[in-house]
């Protein structure tokens, strides 16, 4: 042993695990996860989710966006999606430009419907806390808050104002391109209003949003009110128009005649009155 050198010993750095599916998720390639992917069951799957969220959050965005991308096959339904958006925007500065980055491998058309159905999924239930800033994300990240559904827009707002969200998620729809006029003619023409009053109960309720938000009034009392104004104002405009035009063209000033008896003394200057 004496007198014999000795080898240099680099320190060993341990190669990953990738043997459950979470591991695949999180450190196996693109191919390695479409390929578990196959024989996955649905609980597999979510653990294969699980791992690509935890390395997107540690800076390794791909395999995240490989299932987001094709997030059928992984069995994504858009609640799933609802459901990763609300844990990757937790405690981020920036909440849409992360959903963006998630979304850098699908392409546009399949990135808008994805960003607009997931909107919808955040609306259709019960009103939570957390779903303000992910709205605010999503709309942030492209989200169109009066996209169409099954032929029509205003499906979006019609449902929040359903599920009485709160005026301030209502406005912010609002601003970022939601109508209530979509909205009031999705709710009067679709088939899932007609049950009881449901139709008559959610117009109320948007006219008072509506009215919170725009100043358009909520009654038909109001309504009709602003109609006889606007009428008003427009008798009153034609009416300024008319008498403009049926005012006299101004004619040229006459020369000044001379008063009556100057005109006599000019015409019989021999006589003198007195």
């Amino acid at each position: 042993m004496f007198g014999k050198e000795k080898k240099d010993t680099q320190p060993q750095v341990p190669t990953p695990q990738i043997s459950t599916p979470f591991d695949i998720g999180k450190n196996g390639t693109v191919e390695a996860l479409y390929a578990a992917n196959q024989t996955a069951d649905d609980v597999n799957r979510i653990e294969l989710r699980k791992g690509a969220r935890a390395a997107f959050l540690e800076g390794r965005p791909e395999n995240l966006q490989t299932i987001l991308s094709n997030h059928t096959a992984f069995g994504m339904k858009y609640v799933n999606v609802r459901n990763m958006f609300y844990l990757l925007i937790d405690g981020q500065n920036d909440p849409a430009t992360v959903l963006s980055l998630t979304l850098d491998k699908t392409p546009a058309p399949e990135k808008q419907a994805l960003l607009n159905e997931t909107l919808y999924a955040v609306v259709n239930g019960a009103y939570d806390n957390k779903d303000s800033a992910l709205i605010a994300a999503l709309l942030g990240a492209g989200a169109n808050a009066n996209a169409e559904f099954t032929g029509s827009p205003g499906r979006i707002l019609a449902i929040a104002i359903d599920n009485a969200y709160p005026p301030s998620v209502i406005k912010l729809l609002y601003d970022n391109g939601a109508s209530f006029k979509d909205a009031a003619l999705r709710i009067n023409t679709k088939s899932y209003w007609d049950e009881g009053n449901k139709r008559a109960t959610c117009i109320g309720k948007l006219k008072a949003y509506r009215e919170e938000i725009t100043g358009e009034p909520a009654t038909e009392e109001g309504e009709l009110k602003q109609m006889m104004l606007k009428m008003q104002a427009q008798l009153d405009t034609l009416t300024k128009k008319f008498n403009t035009a049926q005012q006299p063209a101004a004619q040229p000033e006459e020369p000044a005649r001379a008063p009556k008896e100057k005109q006599a003394a000019r015409k019989y200057p021999a006589v003198v009155t007195r």
